[in-house]
């Protein structure tokens, strides 16, 4: 998510896992907009054990790949420095789904399953209905992408 930064010398290019593609969107919007501190990786999640538990990628399980081939879900685990509600992170996704990332960053508000996003050529799209937060510092969020369609794209 650096493409502002892109130098066209660049002769080396290298493309990162499916995976990766949904979480940097999503990431993106979120350290930018709130101050996160599962980013770094030195702060602990409460009730959690002290290590970097920050991103949980469903599509990455063999069951998961097994029942649902093509399209994959993301969890996020969010620590924020600062109180938000569900709610500010929404809007702060939604917004960013129309404008700075429109054309990596989906965002539904749809009752949705995972046969929703075949050939959803967004890298990442936010699931604002899964979204929950736990108190008012530690949310997790839910993005969706098709393993194949997306990827290409």
């Amino acid at each position: 998510m650096n493409h502002e930064k892109y130098d066209n010398s660049l002769k080396i290019i290298k493309n990162t896992s499916c995976t990766t593609i949904c979480l940097a969107p999503l990431a993106k919007v979120i350290h930018d907009s709130f101050e996160s501190s599962g980013d770094s990786g030195s702060q602990p999640m409460p009730s959690l054990p002290p290590k970097r538990l920050w991103m949980a990628p469903l599509g990455s399980c063999g069951v998961m790949a097994k029942g649902l081939p093509r399209t994959s879900s993301l969890l996020l685990l969010v620590l924020l420095r600062t109180s938000k509600t569900k709610d500010d992170i929404k809007k702060v996704v939604k917004q960013a789904s129309k404008v700075s990332l429109k054309d990596f960053l989906g965002y539904t508000e749809d009752q949705i399953v995972s046969y929703n996003f075949n050939s959803n050529a967004h890298a990442s799209t936010f699931d604002a209905g899964a979204c929950i937060a736990l108190n008012d510092h530690f949310v997790k969020l839910v993005s969706w992408y098709d393993n194949e369609f997306d990827y290409i794209n």
